[in-house]
């Protein structure tokens, strides 16, 4: 049970980390920053109309906060109505970070249970776990790397 909600929690998580290396990609290619994020916009007021004219007087404002890519500031969304609002932008590295962690465990524990197969595939064959010398001669000792072994089970 506990594999399968691996497998269902990485496969999951893979589809927005690759998201969010492309999108970290393309936001490189068109505004040359390396620590642009996803913005998030939150409105803290009515909207009102404006015209073309009083553009100029919503010039976007210094970061309240601003930290390794991590943003705060106020913002404005203009489309055919003005409205003041706050600007959070979490960096794209950091959600990578955060959705790679789940494929990141998958693989290390598919790494393990490969070395650990390969390990007792080698033991059962005849040959050193650790250097894969032929130990049919010497059951006792490896005479290569020192592991000792008596052809029993397989230390830890």
């Amino acid at each position: 049970m506990k594999r399968l909600l691996l497998n269902l929690l990485a496969a999951l998580s893979l589809l927005p980390c690759a998201w969010t290396v492309v999108a970290s990609v393309t936001a490189m290619r068109a505004g040359g920053q390396s620590l642009s994020g996803y913005d998030v916009f939150q409105p803290l007021g009515p909207p009102h109309r404006f015209g073309w004219a009083e553009t100029p007087a919503y010039p976007p404002p210094p970061p309240a906060f601003n930290f390794a890519g991590f943003r705060v500031q106020r913002g404005y969304r203009a489309e055919y109505t003005i409205q003041p609002g706050r600007v959070y932008t979490v960096p794209f590295w950091f959600m990578a970070l955060v959705f790679g962690a789940a494929p990141g465990l998958w693989l290390r524990v598919r790494w393990q249970e490969w070395r650990r197969a390969r390990r007792h595939r080698r033991w059962e064959g005849g040959v050193c776990p650790e250097c894969g010398y032929d130990l049919r001669a010497t059951p006792g000792r490896c005479p290569e790397c020192g592991m000792e072994g008596t052809g029993g089970p397989l230390p830890a």
